[in-house]
């Protein structure tokens, strides 16, 4: 994409929880969270007993989730 003759990065980053994705989720569970984004997925399954790694190969947006 560019604006102004510049290119720009897209904007992808989805900051709400997959609800039907998170209810499948049951104990103990291991997730692996491929595209995580900034981890909020991951933090909700977390948060319910799995075990949880994430994959995201944007910088800019693991760095954020590391906030």
């Amino acid at each position: 994409m560019r604006t102004n003759g510049q290119a720009t990065p897209p904007k992808y980053t989805v900051e709400e929880r997959n609800v039907a994705m998170t209810s499948l989720i049951g104990r103990p569970a291991r997730v692996l969270d491929v595209g995580c984004g900034i981890g909020t997925n991951g933090l909700f399954a977390r948060q319910r007993g799995a075990e949880v790694v994430g994959i995201e190969i944007a910088d800019r947006t693991r760095r954020a989730a590391a906030r």
